[in-house]
């Protein structure tokens, strides 16, 4: 695969803090409840826009997110992270194949994502 391009209709979520809690004397840490709702929307959405098609192991990309987040508390830096992390195992074997990463954020327009992922210019 060298490219695809879907759109995530929603408020976008940004990749929150991960949580620990102790239980028996362990420490487990977990993903809050809004942010994996929001990375499984995203890796459901990918499977049913794109399909089951990923890139190959080893292969750099690009990644590119464009958020319409009318709502002025959207930090870029988490809801791109939240996105790449929802694409993991999905759409590419593993989020550090991203070599480029860009995302712009627009106040106007219904809240969506647009994502675009694509082979890296060597």
């Amino acid at each position: 695969m060298k490219r695809f391009a879907m759109t995530v209709e929603g408020r976008a979520v940004p990749k929150g803090r991960p949580r620990v809690t102790f239980s028996t004397g362990r420490a487990i840490t977990y993903t809050p409840k809004r942010t994996r709702a929001w990375e499984e929307k995203v890796a459901w959405e990918y499977r049913c826009q794109v399909g089951a098609t990923m890139f190959a192991e080893g292969e750099e990309l690009a990644l590119h997110c464009v958020f319409h987040a009318p709502h002025k508390s959207a930090d870029g830096d988490n809801l791109f992270k939240a996105v790449a992390d929802a694409l993991q195992e999905v759409a590419y074997p593993n989020d550090s194949a991203i070599v480029e990463g860009w995302f712009q954020i627009k106040r106007k327009g219904p809240p969506s994502v647009l994502i675009v992922c694509m082979a890296a210019e060597s």
